[in-house]
């Protein structure tokens, strides 16, 4: 916007701006660092300037929805039979189950145990962390295929930070919500989220760029908020740590059911519109020549995997790969179309967040890890292979 055009003008010109940004930045909030004792980050502030500077740019950039023709790589697909990926997919699924309620480590080692008490520990704990893989997993999927961008994951729309926000909000301000009022409260902070990024979308028809880059202002302004919370040091505000690396921990039979009730709710829902999601993804000049309102579809399918992601993160805390990774599975397992892949990733996600959660509980007993933390470390080290096989 400068006026910088060539490759070293831009270079040059951005490290100035950029230099100058962070030093503002640190200046500013210098005179208020240590008012309680606390000194607040720098990168996050930045973060908090920054967002607000990038959502006005996007509001004067025009995105379309990708008319042109495109060069892409030819692509070589290996479809699997959905019947038999699935079902052994299930069995997996049933058998790490049966394990994570059954089989522990306890003081006298490891053991199966099928007391009641320790069960009623157990399997909402598991159950939490399949639905929550399986919601995750779905608004992963409806996500990169409304933005045509095998990179997007919830995470990156920023609605779980919103409904993390509202939750840290309460507690920086002293508040002691209850379990409802917990989630009614990270509710309305996912829904605010949400219409923020589709109002800012509106104009663009919720071209894919728009939404990303939307996403990712919002997002980094919430985190921002979030880092500036942690660093004031309260009680009340550490004592979500755990929450907000994603641990099942605080799991009950309510908010199972509830979360069940939603995946099933949601995920049927887009389940039944998955024929949208194959369309959308062969680009908007084709969606548009068979007559699909892609505006009207893109908002659908947005608010569906919003609603997937909030629920998820309501119970669970913050998640972050596992929406990335299941999509990405279910393709390498040979499923193509939407609804094949929407039911495999189910799958995936559930047995990916099984398995972080068995792992996180038992490697280092008497102290446990929590499940999101434990499902990035997993989930990284297999993407990365996943990425070594593709090139």
């Amino acid at each position: 916007m400068l006026g910088a055009r060539k490759f070293a003008q831009r270079v040059l010109l951005s490290g100035v701006v950029g230099a100058l940004l962070l030093l503002t930045a640190d200046l500013i909030i210098q005179p208020f660092s240590g008012v309680s004792s606390e000194l607040l980050p720098t990168g996050a502030m930045t973060a908090l300037f920054g967002a607000p500077c990038l959502l006005w740019l996007l509001t004067k950039q025009k995105f379309a929805s990708s008319f042109k023709a495109e060069e892409v790589a030819n692509k070589v697909y290996h479809p699997k039979p959905f019947a038999l990926v699935s079902l052994i997919l299930a069995l997996l699924l049933a058998v790490v189950t049966a394990l994570a309620v059954l089989l522990g480590r306890t003081q006298v080692g490891w053991g199966f145990s099928g007391d009641l008490s320790i069960l009623d520990l157990r399997m909402p704990r598991v159950f939490g962390a399949i639905f929550a893989g399986c919601g995750l997993a779905l608004a992963g999927t409806m996500v990169q295929r409304i933005t045509v961008n095998p990179m997007a994951s919830p995470e990156v729309m920023g609605i779980s930070s919103g409904a993390a926000l509202a939750l840290v909000l309460c507690a920086w301000f002293g508040f002691t919500p209850t379990r409802i009022e917990q989630i009614v409260y990270g509710g309305v902070g996912a829904a605010l989220v949400m219409i923020v990024i589709l109002q800012f979308s509106k104009r663009s028809n919720y071209a894919p760029s728009q939404l990303l880059l939307t996403g990712i202002a919002v997002s980094a302004a919430l985190d921002a908020i979030l880092r500036v919370a942690l660093s004031s040091g309260q009680d009340n505000v550490q004592a979500l740590l755990t929450w907000l690396s994603g641990s099942t921990y605080l799991a009950s039979y309510n908010d199972v059911f509830a979360l069940g009730l939603g995946i099933i709710v949601f995920g049927g829902a887009t389940y039944a519109a998955s024929r949208w999601l194959d369309i959308l993804n062969l680009g908007q000049v084709s969606a548009v020549s068979v007559g699909v309102n892609t505006k009207q579809t893109r908002l659908f399918l947005l608010v569906m995997a919003s609603l997937l992601t909030a629920l998820s993160t309501l119970v669970i805390g913050p998640l972050s790969f596992v929406g990335l990774l299941a999509p990405h599975i279910a393709r390498a397992l040979g499923q193509y179309k939407a609804k094949n892949q929407l039911v495999v990733a189910c799958l995936v996600g559930s047995i990916l967040m099984v398995s972080a959660d068995w792992l996180g509980r038992t490697i280092w007993f008497p102290w446990q890890f929590p499940a999101g933390l434990m499902a990035s470390v997993v989930g990284g080290a297999y993407f990365l292979l996943l990425l070594r096989k593709g090139s």
